[in-house]
């Protein structure tokens, strides 16, 4: 490609523009919500939100200097124990609040969330779906997070790195050559 380099560098040079607006965009509505919920400066809202994201980007970003903290057992890390939370708590118990809150009385109800989806042009939600909303989706939803909670997570999942590296007998961590306890020995 005639001005590859050129055309390269400017796209990450975009790119890192883009992700800094989007960095401060969050940030700026954390600290907005520090302001109003705390009752805080805008001067002290930015000293704790600056220093509680340092305090989090050194456990993600330093596994090495941190790895004495082990939430989940011998072997785990910082981030097992923060993907754990997002993908085996977080999301599940968030679509099934966003479930419960569309097809129960205690929310919108079923019959205001199709009459909201049923506006306008396009397909329409179909009315027998109403019983699987309100039983079988939230039991799916709560036998995933169910299920989710109780396989071992000392092993490493089937697919991952530390899965392949077991299997192929290898026992050390390829960024830095030192035995890693999650491959097992």
């Amino acid at each position: 490609m005639a001005g590859g380099r050129l055309w390269g560098t400017l796209f990450f040079l975009f790119m890192t523009f883009a992700s800094f607006s989007t960095v401060i965009a969050v940030f700026e509505n954390i600290i907005a919500c520090a302001c109003e919920d705390f009752g805080w400066d805008r001067h002290k809202a930015c000293i704790v939100g600056g220093g509680a994201g340092a305090a989090g980007s050194a456990l993600c970003a330093g596994l090495q200097c941190v790895s004495f903290i082990q939430p989940m057992g011998a072997g785990s890390t910082v981030l097992d124990f923060e993907d754990f939370l997002v993908s085996n708590l977080l999301l599940p118990g968030g679509s099934l609040v966003y479930l419960l809150f569309c097809v129960t009385k205690w929310g919108w109800g079923f019959d205001k969330y199709a009459a909201e989806c049923n506006t306008g042009d396009g397909p329409k939600m179909p009315r027998w779906v109403k019983p699987y909303f309100k039983y079988a989706a939230g039991a799916d939803r709560g036998d995933f997070g169910a299920r989710a909670r109780l396989k071992d997570w000392r092993q490493p999942a089937e697919g991952s790195f530390l899965w392949q590296q077991k299997k192929a007998g290898k026992e050390n961590c390829r960024c830095c050559d030192a035995a890693d306890p999650r491959l097992g020995r």
